[in-house]
């Protein structure tokens, strides 16, 4: 069993004959060109070839990124099966099996399904749209829980109560969406300061054996929006956190690190190179303008949304 790190909240599990893929968003921006990734991808197209499922957690496009996807080349989108939470409007689906992926499979909410003789998924819908997965092994049992935000005492016990114990936990760990006008600073700290807490409350009560920190590896990189970097959690305090005050062990993976579970982990280069990629960031950003849209054409685009 082996994981590779690919990029913000997307890794590759490897055990047995299957070759799982969370969330690729390997290049370009999100979010109207709002956010970009912290860190270079080391992931390349051709690293698709042996493949087998990619499970998105939900349509945000810093975890379905129809650009990333677009890189695979049409003979491996043929081999890879697409698993992602049942929804109403299908649109994920869809666009997928018109993309040509060889199978994509709707994922019942809390319904076990079988990838291999030893390797079983189950995903949970968590409001408002995203969704966990739980991979489960003879061995080891994998939570994802990417954007959830499991909060509560409650929530966190809920998960146990239908997977068991948990081995491994990855989890979000900074503010992912607008906290505040520019002025807002402290609001943007508390925003911050809730997100450290909730890992905490996550590892008090699901109790894992180690903790992976992701889906918080891009930046604000927009001349609007920039100015809310400046209170991010940067990986490091989250790896004290879990150091000092829980007693999981965190693994620190830069894009293109693998670790095998139950061997040793030294987090030092990791925490370098992300540090690095957090000093070039504000010291010395490369932004991307706002463009001026005059308000016919607004209007005439509203009008077209309107009618679609």
């Amino acid at each position: 069993m082996k994981f590779q790190m690919v990029n913000h909240a997307s890794f590759l599990w490897e055990h047995d004959s299957i070759k799982l893929m969370t969330d690729p968003w390997l290049t370009g921006t999100a979010f109207d060109n709002g956010w970009g990734l912290l860190a270079k991808t080391r992931f390349a197209s051709e690293d698709f070839a042996d493949i087998t499922h990619i499970w998105f957690s939900h349509e945000h496009p810093d975890h379905f990124h129809p650009q990333s996807l677009r890189t695979i080349p049409e003979e491996y989108r043929k081999r890879i099966t697409i698993l992602y939470q049942q929804s109403a409007d299908k649109k994920v689906i869809e666009w997928c099996r018109t993309f040509g992926f060889q199978q994509v499979i709707e994922l019942s909410p809390d319904k076990w399904y079988s990838l291999s003789d030893d390797v079983s998924v189950l995903c949970r819908p968590f409001p408002v749209g995203d969704s966990w997965l739980c991979i489960k092994t003879a061995d080891m049992t994998i939570l994802n829980l990417n954007d959830c935000e499991v909060s509560t005492t409650q929530e966190a016990k809920d998960i146990l109560n239908l997977v068991g114990d948990i081995d491994l936990l990855w989890t979000q760990f900074s503010y992912a969406g607008w906290a505040g006008n520019k002025e807002d600073f402290l609001l943007r700290k508390k925003r911050a300061m809730e997100k450290l807490a909730r890992v905490k409350k996550q590892v008090e009560i699901l109790q894992p054996l180690y903790v992976i920190p992701f889906a918080s590896f891009a930046w604000f990189c927009h001349d609007e929006n920039y100015y809310m970097n400046d209170a991010i959690n940067k990986v490091d305090s989250v790896y004290r956190l879990l150091r000092e005050e829980t007693d999981a062990e965190p693994i620190i993976l830069y894009p293109g690190d693998t670790w095998t579970p139950h061997e040793a982990h030294d987090p030092a280069k990791a925490l370098a190179l992300y540090a690095r990629d957090y000093e070039k960031m504000a010291s010395s950003p490369s932004l991307l303008p706002s463009v001026k849209i005059e308000s016919d054409m607004l209007f005439e685009a509203g009008l077209d949304f309107k009618e679609q």
